[in-house]
């Protein structure tokens, strides 16, 4: 028996691929420039593909890491090092935790940040509810936010890429 017989079985006439590795390899289409396996079948909207595999609906890239890598270990992500959501080369895919993902997402520009993802409030507002005296309460009521959100931007919790540089420019242009 040759080996495309061992991977296919025959129904109603149609080859089916039952092996898993066949079954994953026949969804995907190497991208010559990049060497991005990227994803040819179902995707989510969120630009992941998903495969049936053991029974269950899972990320393409997370079963890719599977069959050719390895298992993952609980709690653990599988990461791109190629940005592009539907590729499952298993040399673009890295493991780390949630706290690496972020990490690698804020280094790579790709983290929305401040005014970019329709904030209330502005680089010039922070500046300013940095250099104001006033209450947290009475800065949350003047932009329409919470005194959680005036403590968090005064302690750089949020808003951290305002460097002093930037504050500094505001006051001598006079932003209030």
């Amino acid at each position: 028996m040759s080996k495309v017989d061992e991977l296919r079985e025959r129904d109603n006439g149609r080859f089916i691929v039952t092996d898993p590795v066949g079954r994953f390899l026949d969804k995907v289409h190497v991208e010559p420039n990049t060497g991005c396996w990227l994803w040819d079948a179902h995707c989510l909207p969120s630009g992941y593909g998903v495969f049936n595999f053991g029974g269950r609906v899972s990320r393409a890239h997370r079963v890719s890491h599977e069959l050719f890598t390895g298992p993952i270990p609980r709690e653990t992500q599988v990461l791109h090092r190629c940005d592009v959501r539907c590729c499952v080369n298993p040399e673009h895919l890295w493991l780390g935790d949630n706290a690496s993902n972020v990490a690698d997402k804020v280094a790579k520009g790709r983290q929305a940040v401040g005014e970019s993802v329709g904030s209330k409030l502005t680089n010039a507002d922070v500046v300013a509810i940095r250099n104001s005296g006033e209450s947290a309460i009475a800065l949350g009521e003047r932009y329409g936010v919470d005194r959680n959100t005036i403590y968090a931007v005064r302690k750089r919790k949020t808003w951290k890429y305002v460097p002093e540089a930037f504050t500094a420019l505001l006051d001598l242009a006079g932003t209030p």
